[in-house]
Formats: C-alpha cells, sequence, structure tokens
C-alpha cells in the first residue's frame, strides 16, 4: 500500500506478509513514482518511506530492477527512509545491508530505521489518504 505523504514525498509499506516480486518492483519504480511524481510534479526534496517489515522474501529480479532504478530516481529524494524485513534469514539481511550501501554510493542519503509508524510520529507526518499510490504490496 502506498500513500502521498504531506511532507512531498510517500509512505510505501506492505501491509501483509508478501514476497517482493518483479510485478512489485516494477509498480514501486514506475507507476507508483509516477503517480507521486504527479502530486509532486519537479519537487526536487522528496521524502521515500519504504517499509518492509513485512516482507518476507524477494527474487534476485525484483532486487535488480530496484537497485538499476536507484541512482535516476534518488535525485528526487532528500531522504530516503527504509525499515528492513523483520523475518529475513541472516544472508539475506546481509544482502539487504549491502544493496543499502550501494544505493548510497550513488548518492541517495538512506536511513535504515525500525519502524515506519514511529518515524512519521516524530516528524509529524500525514498520510493523505486520497493521494493512495496504490495497493499492489500484499
Amino acid at each position: 500500500m502506498g500513500w502521498a505523504l504531506d511532507a512531498h514525498g510517500a509512505l510505501v509499506q506492505c501491509i501483509a506478509p508478501a514476497q517482493g516480486t518483479v510485478e512489485t518492483a516494477t509498480w514501486l519504480v514506475t507507476e507508483a513514482f509516477e503517480t507521486l511524481e504527479s502530486y509532486f510534479p519537479q519537487e526536487r526534496d522528496l521524502v521515500l518511506v519504504l517499509d518492509f517489515h513485512m516482507m518476507v522474501g524477494r527474487t534476485a529480479a525484483a532486487r535488480s530492477i530496484v537497485m538499476n532504478s536507484a541512482r535516476v530516481l534518488g535525485e528526487r529524494f532528500s531522504n530516503a527512509y527504509v525499515v528492513p524485513p523483520a523475518a529475513y534469514p541472516p544472508i539475506y539481511r546481509q544482502a539487504f545491508q549491502a544493496s543499502v550501501a550501494f544505493v548510497r554510493l550513488l548518492g541517495v542519503r538512506v536511513t535504515l530505521v525500525s519502524s515506519s509508524a514511529q518515524l512519521v510520529e516524530r516528524y509529524g507526518w500525514q498520510p493523505l489518504p486520497e493521494r493512495k499510490l496504490a495497493a499492489a504490496l500484499g
């Protein structure tokens, strides 16, 4: 599920246990991004919150789609916050942390956080329910 935020950005989260698939990754970097861009055209300091807490795995192809888009799409975001999957086995957790490090090398400011709800509360951000991105993530 995804919503635009009043902070000029988006919160995208898995709301039920789900696998990261090619379809989900493609939705994230195309349809969801295009919808967000329509809400905040030409904005260069967007905030992105990706809550993968409920994600139970992902395909290598899904990871590649997101990683290949990170540099271009990342230029639009001043901050990206990511909640890592809770149920990842150690090998996937290490690969996830390596992916975050790589995206940082591309110049995207990424911060790992433990809870999107706490983050939203801390900054006082409000989801804009009338501005849904879609319901593609479980």
